[in-house]
């Protein structure tokens, strides 16, 4: 068989301590009690006297004082947190109304001057301190004690739930409709917020430490108080020739309230002597924490020299790493141009095939000996193959401008111009098959051959075809002005076995004479064709 002890009295309701107060006169009890609730009584009058802790303590003083004469009716009541907030409101606002209008004036202006500058950090608690009690006593109590429990209390939703017989989700939602509510009695004092903003003030602002020593002289006193009350309906039963055992023991219970109140006092003395003991610790402990803030500075400059470290090396990381990168795009811009050209020497084979089959055609179209009509038959071949070579010379060059679009630093490898005189308005273009010519279409310098030489011709040429061909031989990229709108005609133009710079020098000077369209250098090797200004 186990037997169970009896909770301690910190784990008690409130409830629980008041009856045994009144039914078993336990004066330890009621000590419990105000020592666990005179924080939230005293801040419930510390706001309504406007911040003066002696008024707060007098008030304080006379709720604990009812609450010992009316605990027999009040220890039945399922939340005495309630009311103590009820009465604290209640004997702070009578307090308040026994002073002068002078005098409170002047005592509010200097208490409101203090509390605003010890909140002054918290602009939304300014404006709802002044007006929380008046409107919390608007409300319902039912909503109001849940509010005491949850922002004055601390209490979890559960344990709220279980003091108000409902769920904890039910709990939660009187909580947040309490909220509501009282934020709507706010709004009509001036004050505009919300239920979750208002839900952190309260949760931040609301309590008070009371002072030291203040729940011992409270208790001593309010027991007094009750002990007086005692004395005085034991006076009344002697009146009434009541039996001398009642009046002695209601004697008794006034007697156990003076022996309360010197107890109280030694309460006080030892709690000072405790106090002088843990300023003594306090002034230990700055010390301790002087040494280690030290401790701490140097901590602190070798994670900084740390952190630096770690940078400049993840800079070292990170040059590397863009170093490979700029090699690898390098391979791979090398790589496609060698593909670029690849494809650019294809065309050149086909075109090249096709010349040669053109001119055997207009030979066949031209030879006496063929038959009229043999030679007819050759030359619409000749003009079917024609028509062949223009197409393929607009692919290279189409295909040679794209590839410039995507790349600007591509230069097509050297090529020479074969004579194509029998193939109006359009170029050919083609590898001179000599060793010479690869190598310096490879860029290998050769000093024992000859320079490359060209001829082509370009009769009835327009301004297209004859930028096409100019960017050819100077091996630069030729943008387009707007200006060119302007230019209308052709250009006829004949090079015969000249060099690259001297072709291109020459069709410049006939674009020039021509067709009024100059080639104007930028610095970036780019030249811009446009008709001058006047």
């Amino acid at each position: 068989m186990s037997l169970s002890l009896p909770p301690e009295p910190d784990r008690l309701e409130d409830s629980e301590l008041l009856r045994r107060y009144v039914d078993a006169g336990s004066q330890e009890s009621f000590a419990e009690l105000v020592r666990r609730r005179i924080g939230l009584v005293y801040s419930v009058a510390l706001r309504q006297v406007g911040g003066d802790r002696h008024r707060a303590e007098d008030a304080t003083q006379i709720v604990f004082n009812d609450l010992a004469r009316k605990a027999a009716a009040l220890r039945r009541r399922p939340v005495l947190a309630g009311w103590l907030f009820h009465s604290a409101r209640l004997a702070a606002a009578e307090l308040v109304r026994a002073e002068s209008r002078r005098r409170r004036r002047e005592v509010e202006a200097h208490t409101m001057d203090v509390f605003s500058n010890e909140h002054a950090r918290d602009e939304d608690w300014q404006k709802v301190r002044p007006v929380l009690d008046e409107a919390l006593s608007e409300i319902d109590e039912s909503d109001r004690d849940a509010i005491v429990l949850r922002f004055f209390d601390g209490r979890p939703f559960g344990e709220i739930g279980m003091r108000l017989r409902l769920s904890e989700n039910t709990a939660r939602m009187r909580v947040q409709r309490a909220l509501d509510r009282l934020n709507v009695a706010l709004a009509r004092r001036g004050v505009q917020s919300t239920a979750g903003a208002l839900g952190v003030a309260l949760a931040n602002q609301i309590g008070a430490s009371a002072p030291a020593g203040l729940a011992a002289t409270v208790a001593g006193t309010a027991l007094a108080q009750g002990s007086a009350a005692a004395t005085g309906w034991l006076a009344a039963l002697a009146a009434a020739k009541l039996p001398l055992a009642a009046a002695g023991g209601i004697a008794l219970v006034g007697g156990l309230g003076y022996a309360w109140q010197s107890r109280a006092s030694a309460d006080l003395r030892r709690e000072l002597g405790e106090l002088q003991q843990q300023q003594r610790a306090v002034a230990e402990l700055r010390s301790e924490n002087s040494r280690l803030a030290q401790n701490a500075a140097e901590v602190a400059a070798l994670r900084h020299d740390d952190a630096e470290f770690k940078r400049l090396a993840q800079q070292v990381d990170d040059a590397r790493r863009a170093s490979a990168e700029k090699a690898r795009v390098a391979r791979a811009q090398a790589n496609a141009r060698t593909d670029l050209q690849a494809e650019i020497d294809r065309m050149n084979r086909e075109g090249n095939a096709l010349v040669i089959q053109y001119k055997a055609l207009v030979a066949q179209g031209n030879d006496a000996k063929q038959s009229t009509e043999q030679r007819a038959i050759a030359m619409a071949a000749a003009s079917q193959k024609l028509a062949e070579i223009q197409a393929k010379q607009r692919e290279v060059q189409a295909f040679i401008a794209a590839a410039r679009t995507s790349d600007p630093n591509f230069v097509p490898g050297r090529t020479t111009l074969r004579d194509a005189a029998s193939v109006p308005g359009e170029i050919s273009f083609f590898r001179k098959g000599s060793r010479a010519a690869a190598n310096a279409a490879a860029g290998v310098p050769d000093p024992t051959t000859e320079p490359v030489r060209v001829s082509f011709s370009l009769p009835k040429a327009d301004l297209t075809t004859v930028l096409s061909a100019l960017e050819h031989t100077t091996g630069h990229k030729i943008i387009r002005d707007a200006s060119l709108a302007t230019v209308h005609g052709t250009i006829d133009f004949q090079a015969e076995k000249m060099t690259m710079p001297e072709a291109a020098k020459a069709l410049g000077g006939a674009l020039r004479a021509q067709l009024n369209v100059v080639l104007e250098p930028k610095a970036d090797g780019t030249f811009i064709a446009k008709v001058p200004t006047q």
